[in-house]
């Protein structure tokens, strides 16, 4: 669970941009508002969906390819070379600043701070904190790319993983390589518990305990999303490859191929339930651009019919 990430410096965000999941208090009465969008941790309330509004050329995409960014950083980074490039443009009005990236998050029953600075293709700073009895404590910091503390009992023989970290190469991903257990527990959550766009996810591939459990949601999808779609089923061909077949309201003894025969609209709504079924049960925080692309809105085409039968509230529902 993410509790907040601050980026600054990266593509067009110059100033710093909070992303923060900390719920706001309500009044009483409004106390049980939307309950499934909130999730709890040491008796604090976070939101559980967050949604970014604003002109074009805003930043809006430029802070999920930030975030982006800083993920893919962390994954492969004990693989870095001398001489590797980092993947990303800091602001150009004024170069010559570090670029930055904070996230505070939950993980296993256990709260953490991450953070790192990058300038001219170099780690500068880099952080770690956890907090234990709700009290922030340190696990260890790096300044000016090779001034390292650390707090002692946290992470095993810390001098043997500063050897083996490279300028452009974050402490963390090298200590998890190295097999040091909070190192290890702090990059799973990036491997597994953040993702960013659609995942070529394809329902063909679950299995068919996992479809039929989640067949209901599906077609629950599509009915609102105006599709005439009226059941899904999985089948085999005779060489062993499992296809995904739609039926329509209209004859629904005729069986379509969904990939093939469907609209993209369809398939990227069947896309998006998949993936929301998938981070749900994998407990993953999903950031995804412009998720209504090529939906077919129905509130949008009724109010070009007819613009002076529905209210601005109405429309945007």
């Amino acid at each position: 669970m993410i509790i907040s990430i601050r980026l600054k410096n990266f593509f067009s965000l110059h100033d710093d941009v909070a992303l923060d999941f900390t719920a706001i208090s309500k009044p009483r009465k409004m106390g049980n508002h939307l309950p499934e969008n909130l999730l709890m941790f040491n008796g604090d309330k976070f939101l559980n969906i967050l949604g970014l509004f604003g002109s074009n050329a805003s930043g809006k995409s430029n802070v999920i390819k930030a975030i982006d960014f800083c993920r893919k950083l962390v994954l492969p980074s004990h693989l870095n070379n001398d001489g590797d490039q980092f993947d990303f443009e800091p602001f150009k009005f004024e170069p010559g600043k570090p670029s930055d990236f904070y996230i505070n998050f939950v993980t296993e029953g256990s709260e953490y701070e991450y953070s790192f600075s990058l300038q001219d293709n170099r780690v500068v700073n880099e952080s770690l904190y956890h907090f234990p009895n709700k009290r922030r404590s340190r696990i260890f910091e790096r300044k000016n790319t090779f001034q390292y503390s650390h707090r002692k009992g946290y992470i095993n023989r810390p001098t043997e993983i500063e050897a083996n970290t490279g300028a452009n190469a974050l402490f963390l991903s090298r200590a998890s390589s190295m097999s040091r257990p909070i190192a290890q527990k702090v990059y799973r959550f990036f491997k597994n518990e953040m993702a960013i766009g659609l995942e070529n996810i394809q329902l063909a591939d679950f299995s068919e305990a996992e479809f039929e459990l989640h067949k209901p949601m599906l077609l629950k999808a599509l009915e609102v999303g105006d599709s005439d779609i009226v059941d899904l089923r999985l089948s085999k061909s005779a060489s062993g490859e499992t296809r995904l077949l739609s039926f329509h309201k209209e004859n629904a003894s005729v069986a379509f191929d969904f990939n093939k025969e469907e609209s993209e609209g369809t398939k990227r709504l069947l896309s998006i339930v998949a993936v929301f079924i998938k981070a749900s049960f994998s407990e993953t925080t999903l950031f995804i651009d412009e998720f209504d692309l090529k939906l077919y809105q129905r509130g949008m085409k009724a109010y070009r019919d007819d613009p002076t039968t529905y209210t601005l509230d109405e429309v945007e529902s």
